[in-house]
């Protein structure tokens, strides 16, 4: 059973946008997580509390911090809606994926490197004109060099298309200095979480899981015959490639597509980017809906892109029977602290 003394406590602060600090109170701040997605937090506060609602704390562009003693630090950056009551008011805050959205790229610029050094210039340009308190953190170089075509679209735009491309990600991490001042690094990575050994298991003895309406989805395009092709005045100029998944045609018949990857001339990228598609689209995503409890040490091993055993005892096939032993990894969270016994999952099988 999900331990009530052992709830996850909130440290709650607010910073103005060169990170110094304007507030500290306690709220109930429901918040979620997503790879690769923008996150989104939310309270409601008592108007009377002058302190905190007036308009130089819950400004937009101020930044909301949250850290906890199991779960992962959450930041942010306010904007709206924000909405009023007779005696309360809500503000809205969102990770800094939406500091990216409000920055445009150059005219056009043409930048080869790895997906990491192409991640360092999209941030080079978030901060020009007006610098942030976002920094380049730790930035893997690996990976395959590619060339992307950065313009003047939304940076978030930027950001979504080479993760997604490159299938590596990104965090933010803050730190709160000794002088009290606020700063996010952004964290560029060839893949989030880690291995953990800690069973996600639902079953009539109990266990640190329930789930959530449909417990399995299996869903998505299936792809294993794609033609990626680049940037070109008409069909005959643009670059193109052809890639197949064997395994895939012969267990689901052949099923093509199509895809478009605007900015890409270098015919290594196009490849890169079609075998990517392949492997995201060469299987069936089965996804599952879960709240994990907190029972045991099940929430300090919450964090985004962990991977770990899932088991049920009466959802799906195994072993000729019914129940499914598998292995999952976090893809997005969710926590309110009004039932603070409770993180809301979105896990997807690993192949």
């Amino acid at each position: 059973m999900a331990d009530p003394n052992n709830n996850p406590q909130d440290r709650i602060r607010i910073f103005d946008p060169d990170g110094l600090p304007l507030a500290e109170f306690r709220a109930a701040v429901s918040r979620s997580w997503a790879i690769g997605d923008e996150g989104r937090a939310q309270f409601v506060y008592p108007s009377r509390k002058t302190n905190v609602v007036n308009e130089k704390v819950l400004q937009f562009g101020n930044w909301l911090l949250i850290e906890n003693t199991h779960l992962p630090p959450w930041v942010g950056v306010f904007d709206t809606p924000r909405t009023a009551a007779t005696r309360t008011s809500t503000p809205s805050a969102y990770t800094p994926e939406r500091v990216f959205a409000q920055r445009i790229g150059p005219l056009e610029e043409v930048v080869t490197g790895s997906p990491g050094t192409i991640f360092q210039r999209i941030l080079y340009y978030v901060n020009l004109g007006d610098p942030t308190i976002i920094k380049a953190g730790t930035l893997w170089q690996g990976g395959v060099a590619r060339s992307e075509t950065l313009n003047p679209s939304p940076l978030d735009k930027s950001l979504q298309r080479i993760q997604e491309r490159s299938m590596e990600e990104y965090t933010w991490r803050p730190v709160v200095d000794a002088a009290g001042r606020l700063g996010v690094y952004a964290d560029w990575l060839p893949l989030l979480g880690e291995e953990t050994s800690a069973l996600l298991h639902e079953g009539r003895g109990g266990g640190n899981v329930e789930a959530v309406g449909s417990i399995m989805v299996e869903d998505g395009d299936i792809v294993n015959d794609v033609l990626a092709f680049g940037e070109g005045l008409s069909w005959q100029s643009k670059p193109n490639v052809r890639r197949f998944d064997v395994n895939s045609i012969g267990k689901y018949g052949r099923r093509q597509a199509s895809v478009e990857y605007s900015g890409v001339s270098d015919l290594q990228t196009l490849i890169d980017n079609a075998d990517a598609y392949l492997q995201q689209h060469r299987e069936p995503v089965r996804s599952f809906k879960i709240n994990a409890l907190n029972v045991g040490d099940t929430f300090k091993f919450m964090r985004l892109g962990n991977r770990m055993p899932l088991q049920f005892e009466n959802v799906g096939f195994y072993a000729g029977g019914q129940g499914l032993q598998t292995t999952v990894r976090i893809m997005g969270m969710s926590y309110d602290p009004v039932v603070a016994g409770k993180i809301t999952l979105v896990v997807e099988e690993v192949l």
